[in-house]
């Protein structure tokens, strides 16, 4: 009895926050691999060797992504969505619950925000300067090569380049920003236009084909794109709202047709093999209702928390000896939480993590059903409702990642009903390549040696005749002479010819787009152009004229996805999806 009191109040104290928060509690947020297409390699942190990219892998800081020439891939985090043109090196810096930092080394990448917290930032580092994008929306950023220019394509919302001649440059929804050079200081122009590429629109089916904003889920919750097409919802006296997944195979448990991965911050880290096998698996809870499996995300929450695994470890040789001899080595067995049961994590974190990151899923709960809470590597829910469920496999499957369905081990449900289950000594580690996850070889990017661009930046990709080129601005930039009125619009003259790779550009061939007038900074267009003293940069920037205020400029034309609405004021949220947070 004593010891049940004292475990009612441990738990007690963890579910109150007592506490400090760990200044190295992991992120509640991480991206997705959403979806494939071609060959894409994927590199855990610098430190880790390439190696073949699965859907469903989690994102997060220090993983860089690089696709292969043909393919392409699509990144999730939360409502915002990421997509990877062919031969692109993407190297996410930082992303955790209020940034989002990368590099784009090479190719073209479409970013669709859908809206943006108080105090939260998105930037991309290019080889020609730093965009940051300042409001929801779509845009598409190539990084472009020695030949072609860096582009900013705004088709709504609004970014900035930073590095103008007189400060950063903004960029409105329907413009262009296109900086052109290869050493700094680089020129910098603004097109009237802002036209879409293959890859925007591959971007803008997949949006729409999940456009349906989530009823009993938070859009801040990784995963849920998927859901509507892949399941139903029931709402549950009780439970609240249910999902059933429609399409698995017979016999199908959670947590058991996948693989483990492991990360540094998390540990091991369920994969799975469905491609709606994401927001299932790392929030909520699973309950075998009515002879199938239903999964409760618990009641709406406006900053879900993240989790590798939502499941109880128990060292397998509990269940009998004739498990432990026929997988010659220690047993290792899981079975997924279900609702009102305390996931505590097996990584080191604070109080305040762990109630953060069960608050969707322990109201109501009978805290004294919760024992052995310690900071070991794992805890056991004694009377796990899914206990007889679980599936055991041999330590070796697990440190060797390997896919866990073939690998399972036998046992009777009434053996695991009824077995004293304790938990593992110790989880392995990690061995070797994971099992099925060919190891890639790095990158064959085409730039030069790896030393710093011009001005410290990325260095430029050398040009590729085999890489599809981004299109150029339809609307070339012109200048604008207030006094006399709109220049002529200049004559396209179509992309210059491309060099073979690693062959210098020739002289005036710089850039693959038409040449385009410099953009002077947003201070400096004022009535009169001024003077050449008062604009540094090259002397050939000195001959044309400002462009005029924004409220003078030709109105931008209309962006081909309606939803996709600039937003006005202060606000954040793109207006077009209404906020769905509520409870049940």
């Amino acid at each position: 009895m004593k010891a049940q009191i004292l475990a009612g109040i441990a738990a007690a104290a963890l579910l109150c926050g007592v506490g400090p928060a760990l200044a190295d509690d992991p992120p509640a947020r991480v991206g997705r691999l959403a979806d494939i297409s071609g060959a894409v390699s994927l590199r855990l942190d610098p430190a880790q060797p390439w190696a073949v990219a699965a859907r469903n892998q989690p994102v997060t800081s220090g993983m860089s992504l690089w696709t292969e020439p043909q393919a392409r891939a699509a990144l999730e985090i939360g409502p915002t969505e990421l997509h990877l043109g062919d031969q692109a090196e993407l190297d996410i810096r930082q992303l955790d619950d209020s940034a989002f930092a990368a590099q784009l080394g090479q190719g073209s990448v479409n970013i669709d925000i859908a809206d943006l917290q108080a105090g939260e930032s998105w930037t991309v580092d290019t080889p020609r300067g730093t965009i940051t994008l300042d409001r929801p929306g779509e845009y598409r950023i190539d990084a472009g090569t020695t030949q072609d220019p860096t582009q900013v394509v705004v088709f709504s919302g609004e970014a900035q380049i930073a590095g103008g001649p007189d400060g950063p440059v903004d960029i409105q929804g329907g413009e262009t920003g296109v900086v052109a050079g290869g050493s700094d200081p680089f020129s910098y122009t603004l097109a009237q236009s802002a036209d879409r590429s293959p890859l925007d629109d591959w971007a803008d089916g997949r949006i729409r084909a999940a456009d349906t904003a989530p009823r009993y889920v938070s859009r801040a919750m990784t995963g849920w794109q998927d859901l509507a097409a892949a399941g139903t919802w029931r709402e549950t006296p009780g439970t609240g709202a249910i999902w059933y997944p429609t399409d698995v195979p017979s016999g199908w448990v959670p947590y058991r047709y996948g693989r483990w991965s492991y990360d540094s911050r998390w540990g091991w880290t369920w994969i799975d093999d469905q491609p709606w096998g994401f927001a299932p698996f790392h929030y909520g809870r699973w309950a075998y209702v009515d002879d199938r499996w239903g999964w409760v995300p618990g009641p709406v929450e406006m900053h879900p928390v993240y989790a590798p695994a939502l499941v109880s470890f128990f060292a397998g040789a509990a269940v009998g000896a004739a498990v432990t001899l026929a997988a010659d080595s220690h047993p290792i067995g899981w079975y997924p939480l279900g609702p009102g049961e305390i996931y505590r994590p097996p990584y080191r974190v604070s109080d305040t993590y762990v109630r953060n990151v069960n608050v969707t899923n322990i109201r109501n709960v009978q805290i004294n059903r919760i024992t052995n809470i310690h900071n070991g590597p794992t805890t056991i829910v004694e009377d796990g409702a899914n206990r007889r469920f679980a599936t055991v496999v041999p330590a070796q499957v697990l440190a060797g990642r390997q896919p866990v369905a073939h690998a399972a081990l036998p046992v009777a449900a009434d053996q695991l009903d009824h077995a004293r289950l304790t938990p593992v000594a110790a989880l392995p580690h990690p061995e070797g390549p994971a099992a099925g996850q060919t190891p890639a070889p790095h990158p064959a990017l085409s730039r030069g040696p790896e030393a710093p661009g011009p001005g410290g930046h990325l260095p430029l990709a050398a040009a590729d005749p085999t890489r599809p080129r981004p299109p150029a601005p339809s609307q070339p930039a012109r200048p604008i002479d207030r006094a006399a009125g709109p220049a002529a619009p200049a004559q396209a003259t179509g992309p210059s010819p491309v060099a073979p790779t690693g062959t210098p550009p020739a002289a005036g061939t710089a850039q693959a787009q038409p040449a385009h007038p410099p953009l002077p900074a947003p201070s400096q267009r004022g009535p009169e152009p001024p003077s050449a003293a008062a604009r540094p940069g090259p002397a050939s920037q000195e001959q044309h004229p400002p462009l005029p205020e924004r409220s003078q400029r030709p109105p931008p034309p209309p962006a081909r996805r309606p939803r996709h609405r600039p937003t006005s004021g202060s606000s954040r949220t793109r207006p077009d999806r209404a906020d769905p947070h509520r409870r049940l």
